[in-house]
């Protein structure tokens, strides 16, 4: 038993139900998703590959100890802590990151003893590690954007003493440490919102507030209605690349960014 070990779920660690993991868990790499085709006559294989991961599962062998006329009590209370879905995973000794757990199989309860019970959980996750906070909504400090400029296109506009006259536009740029990115973009103001993301042009018409889930491929408005059809581009093509990402937007509207950065 390890007692400073913590498993968090769906928020409420074990810890908290005073149960402890009996070793720290193996972890799975991520695997790509391929198919194998086998042709009569043909030597080896043809290799489909589906450009995804599979689901990868974590299991952890956990105990408690209390009282006998309570052993019972608290299976019931782990169980309903398992029920949880899409849920958040938190191991406490890589606490900077999280797993995506769609959901949790728990093993039978062994009676060690009396007071003792024992079982498995197993959680099937995302093949992603996700940046814990990443999923929260920055505004990034933009800058105003000259016409010349490397990403602003076209040629200098002067005044008669010789300034550049800043366009309309303004951009930021997201450095991304990790894998491909699936962004939230959250657009704020009315009217045509022009928008590029590394070079792919993105049109929203706005009234309040649109919301961009490049993951879910939907766009919502302030009510959380589908408005889809308010946005001109493809979400693949707003992803944020490892490296640095250079954004551009009209500086009449207000762009935060949930960068949801993740990992394998």
């Amino acid at each position: 038993m390890i007692d400073d070990y913590e498993v968090i779920f769906a928020g409420v660690s074990s810890a908290d139900l005073c149960i402890f993991a009996v070793n720290r868990p193996n972890i799975p790499a991520a695997e790509r998703d391929i198919e194998t085709l086998e042709v009569p006559g043909v030597d080896g294989a043809y290799h489909i590959d589906n450009g995804r991961y599979k689901e990868m599962t974590i299991s952890i062998e956990m105990n408690y100890i209390g009282p006998e006329s309570k052993w019972h009590e608290k299976w019931r209370e782990i169980k309903r802590w398992a029920q949880e879905k899409n849920a958040e995973l938190i191991l406490n000794d890589d606490p900077i990151f999280s797993y995506r757990a769609y959901y949790a199989v728990l093993s039978e309860n062994s009676r060690e003893s009396l007071r003792v019970g024992k079982f498995t959980i197993t959680f099937y996750c995302s093949p992603y590690l996700h940046v814990r906070g990443s999923d929260e909504y920055e505004k990034p400090y933009p800058m105003p954007v000259y016409w010349g400029h490397k990403v602003g296109g076209g040629g200098y506009v002067l005044t008669e003493n010789g300034q550049k006259v800043a366009t309309k536009r303004r951009f930021f740029t997201l450095m991304n440490d990790y894998d491909i990115a699936c962004p939230k973009i959250k657009i704020e103001g009315h009217g045509e919102c022009w928008g590029r993301i590394n070079g792919n042009e993105l049109l929203a018409q706005v009234n309040g507030t649109l919301i961009i889930d490049t993951e879910k491929e939907i766009t919502v408005n302030g009510q959380g209605r589908n408005a889809s059809n308010a946005i001109r581009g493809n979400y693949e093509d707003f992803y944020l690349n490892p490296g640095e990402n250079v954004i551009l937007f009209d500086s009449a509207f207000e762009i935060s960014i949930a960068p949801r950065w993740r990992t394998r």
